[in-house]
């Protein structure tokens, strides 16, 4: 193993970049996404932690504390994805809170989780990301 395959791009997990997805039913699907855990993140995660009852401040995060965060932290645009008519889906912050909420999108969730975890690993980046970023 080379050690620089372990290596990671800090500086892209906090501030984003376009990430090709791996994932099969994602072919040709790119989402731009920053890292978990970057400050935004931590700060919205902490006030929405803070936000609750005392008493259940221990407990995990649901579905719509995690769809908050993924959509207003980590994920800032998509390409690939069209609508039934195959016209490309514009990217709507809107749209992808809904999305990442919905259960029946789970995929879409695992994919942004996926890029979010996968954005310090140069190896992903999409190949045109430096020129459009």
């Amino acid at each position: 193993m080379k050690l620089s395959n372990i290596k990671r791009n800090v500086a892209a997990e906090k501030s984003g970049r376009w990430i090709d997805i791996k994932l099969p039913e994602f072919d040709g699907v790119s989402f731009k996404v920053r890292g978990l855990g970057n400050p935004d993140y931590e700060a919205l995660k902490a006030r929405l932690i803070e936000a609750r009852a005392p008493e259940d401040r221990e407990k995990d995060l649901d579905a719509n504390e995690i769809a908050q965060l993924l959509s207003e932290t980590i994920l800032h645009g998509w390409r690939g994805i069209l609508n039934d008519d195959n016209t490309p889906l514009v990217f709507d912050p809107g749209a992808a809170m809904q999305y990442l909420a919905d259960q029946d999108y789970g995929d879409f969730r695992s994919a942004v989780i996926w890029a979010a975890q996968n954005v310090g690993r140069d190896r992903y980046a999409s190949a045109e990301q430096d020129a459009k970023n």
